[in-house]
């Protein structure tokens, strides 16, 4: 299979050249590449790469019985059954991959890291599962990975140096249309690597997505064991996808909804346990992320009121497989890509805040709605997928409820207004969120060690 690019190494390669005294961890759902890319990586990277595949079981007792005064015995027995290198200096890293799949190496992070002179890496898909572990706390850098992004697809294609050395108007003048067309396909094909390797070989895409659905469904009989029905993850995707097309303002009670939506035939109807299961379980999984709530007449948050899939071509794929209505799915398919866009590029940096929001105000919704830490401004984001008049967005313009509008727009060139920018929805992550200048912060205060010594001693 092709190796595909990971802007990832770039952190990676951060970690490892900052003279860190860190476990790098890597997190992510199944599939997104963080085996592949991590011993890509390493290969580029060290002389001795000793790779630990936790979920194998395959001699990893020896690793697994280390203390302080073995581990690095131990390493060297494991290196010896297979047949590998090992030298204790920074030539050499170690790879656990899954590691949560161990409860006993995960609670020996701290002894790797701090009784070897080697580099560690660790990756882990379930890694809530750790929770009852002993935590390494102070020894973990960590780092979540993702599926491709947009800008992963134009670094594919050839466009990504052109894409960070234009500007907007630019693009839109001079390659709109190149644009569009990588961003059609990501929507339709998603960021999970085995199904974009299947549409670079010309493989059934039907197929690459329905291996991609039964590994999820095996990882959930793997890790759930209160004896639910694994074929009722199909019905929880289609109830889900459902119920993203159709409520707009949030929901409260989602369990209790998708529950309610499977009643109609009664030997398969998810129960509010299952659907408590299945969302935990997906959630963990991160194939879904969750959206808060704000509502504008009351200023309060809710949390968790919408969700949306991790992945645009695993929601379109089951859209498609449950017809569900095209028009509707097309919108929510461009709310997923902004709300990818947002999250998954640092968002707590760049907003206040742990994650994207949405906005509700009387009869009027806002598709996200945001505090830049740059200016202090508000800003709404409504999503189209056409090139229609987003009506509740200015409203709550008008109202000054939001201090700037941003319309990312499926079908249309670049334009400003005032307080209003329009772009298209695949040039939204070259957006800057400091129209209202950047503010100034107070500077710290320089102490030093003897700073009120001299006022103590009078």
């Amino acid at each position: 299979m092709e190796y595909i690019e990971r802007f990832i190494e770039k952190d990676f390669k951060e970690w490892k050249d900052s003279a860190n005294d860190y476990v790098l961890e890597v997190a992510g759902c199944r599939q997104v590449g963080k085996t592949t890319a991590v011993r890509h990586f390493a290969e580029q990277n060290y002389k001795n790469v000793i790779y630990v595949d936790v979920v194998s079981k395959d001699n990893t007792k020896i690793l697994e019985r280390v203390d302080e005064y073995n581990v690095e015995e131990s390493l060297r027995s494991y290196c010896k059954l297979k047949g590998l290198d090992f030298t204790n200096d920074k030539d050499t890293v170690l790879i656990l991959d899954e590691i949560q799949d161990s409860k006993a190496l995960y609670e020996r992070i701290r002894i790797f890291n701090r009784c070897l002179n080697c580099d560690v890496i660790v990756t882990g898909s379930y890694l809530q599962k750790t929770k009852n572990y002993f935590q390494p706390a102070g020894d973990l850098f960590c780092i979540r990975m993702y599926p491709l992004s947009f800008e992963e697809y134009l670094n594919y294609f050839g466009l990504y140096e052109y894409y960070c050395d234009s500007s907007v108007e630019q693009i839109c003048a001079e390659r709109y249309d190149d644009f569009k067309e990588v961003y059609d396909l990501y929507l339709r094909i998603g960021g999970y690597p085995s199904v974009f390797n299947a549409y670079l070989r010309g493989r059934s895409l039907d197929n690459a997505f329905e291996a991609l659905i039964n590994t999820f469904k095996s990882e959930f009989n793997v890790r759930i064991t209160r004896g639910s029905d694994v074929d009722k993850i199909d019905q929880m995707f289609s109830a889900i996808c459902d119920i993203i097309c159709r409520e707009k303002k949030g929901d409260s009670r989602i369990v209790d909804s998708l529950s309610k939506m499977t009643e109609q035939e009664v030997s398969k109807r998810i129960s509010t346990k299952e659907c408590n299961d299945l969302l935990a379980w997906m959630s963990a999984a991160r194939l879904i992320n969750y959206c808060d709530k704000v509502d504008l007449s009351t200023g309060r948050l809710y949390p968790s009121e919408r969700f949306y899939f991790e992945d645009t071509g695993l929601f379109n794929y089951i859209c498609e497989q449950n017809f569900i209505d095209s028009r509707s799915a097309n919108g929510v398919l461009a709310e997923t890509f902004i709300y990818k866009q947002l999250s998954e590029n640092k968002f707590s940096k760049r907003f206040y805040r742990t994650r994207p929001s949405f906005a509700i105000n009387a009869s009027y919704e806002l598709d996200f709605y945001v505090r830049s830490k740059i200016d202090d401004k508000v800003y709404g984001i409504e999503v189209k997928s056409g090139d229609s008049i987003g009506i509740s967005i200015s409203k709550m313009l008008e109202q000054h409820q939001i201090d700037f509008a941003v319309y990312a727009k499926g079908d249309c060139k670049c334009g400003v207004d005032e307080q209003k920018y329009t772009l298209p929805v695949f040039l939204f992550n070259k957006f800057t969120f400091d129209k209202g200048g950047v503010v100034e912060r107070a500077p710290l205060p320089k102490l030093t060690k003897d700073s009120f010594r001299s006022k103590s001693n009078r």
